[in-house]
């Protein structure tokens, strides 16, 4: 069976044919020059890569029992979470991952 053809253009469906750009309309090239710049004086020294996520383990109850009919009804006491950040870093092509809980600080990347 053939699918059947759409009638309407792209542009209504809320597709278009134009391509997107890959830099940011905020984006000042003369800024940007002038940053890149600012790196260029630091070549010599050995570049690392920093990134930081963060997840919530929430814990939460999807099921309760009672008898057939009748809701459950109760109370969860809050803050039945925990805070978990991950750090990752790159240097000279190795990886390293650093998951944190509670809080960071510095004494946990020395």
């Amino acid at each position: 069976m053939q699918r059947p053809k759409c009638q309407l253009p792209a542009q209504s469906h809320g597709h278009h044919t134009k391509k997107k750009t890959t830099t940011y309309k905020e984006q000042k090239p003369e800024q940007v020059a002038a940053y890149q710049q600012a790196l260029s004086q630091y070549t010599d020294y050995q570049a690392v890569f920093l990134d930081e996520t963060g997840f919530d383990t929430f814990f939460y109850r999807p099921y309760a029992y009672s008898k057939k009919g009748v809701p459950v009804k109760a109370q969860i006491s809050g803050r039945k979470y925990q805070r978990i950040s991950l750090v990752a870093a790159q240097i000279q092509g190795k990886g390293s991952l650093r998951p944190l809980q509670k809080n960071q600080n510095s004494s946990k990347f020395s």
